[in-house]
């Protein structure tokens, strides 16, 4: 670039003509951005927890973290009574009873993926034997007004885990307090 313009030295009629400095101000000043608020909608109030999903919540976390769990500690957490908590427990126990080959060293507990939409999944239960991969979801109850719902959350799981483990048989199943293993199609 030196070099060319160099070359059309003889173009240029010669240096600009001194420009005039504006004065400088000794006070600083500092304008704020504040764009006009945008009318975005009203707050809608979250629905309060039921009972039943504060007990699902707790009976979750006894599951995960098995008999190192603190029962006081998960008790305050969810702000439940002794009377629930021991339900709670007694909910855990049984399934971890009825269903202990879900509780083997071979199985993740809380397992995030992300679906191929972007969304992130939370796996409740993952467990690989050597014929299959279970993906299991714990419900505390298993409505049957809701059950085409959470068989279609494991389905989506399901979905992401086959980009990861083609090679594997996935098996779905809905684990509910009572001590039960409803099978999904997947």
């Amino acid at each position: 670039w030196y070099t060319r313009l160099q070359v059309a030295s003889h173009l240029s009629p010669g240096a600009a003509a001194a420009q005039p400095r504006p004065a400088v101000e000794t006070v600083r000043r500092l304008h704020d951005f504040l764009p006009a608020p945008l009318p975005t909608g009203s707050r809608v109030a979250e629905a309060a927890e039921t009972d039943a999903q504060r007990l699902g919540r707790a009976w979750h976390a006894l599951l995960e973290q098995g008999e190192a769990a603190n029962l006081e500690s998960i008790a305050q957490n969810f702000a439940m009574t002794q009377a629930q908590m021991r339900e709670v427990a007694a909910a855990a126990t049984r399934v971890r009873a009825n269903l202990s080959q879900l509780f083997v060293v071979h199985a993740m507990a809380e397992l995030e993926v992300v679906g191929a939409d972007g969304e992130l999944l939370r796996v409740d239960r993952l467990v690989e034997t050597d014929e299959a991969l279970w993906i299991i979801d714990f419900k505390w109850r298993l409505l049957p007004s809701a059950r085409a719902q959470y068989e279609a959350q494991v389905r989506r799981y399901a979905d992401a885990l086959r980009a990861i483990r083609h090679e594997k048989l996935l098996r779905l199943g809905l684990v509910t307090a009572d001590g039960t293993l409803t099978e999904v199609a997947a």
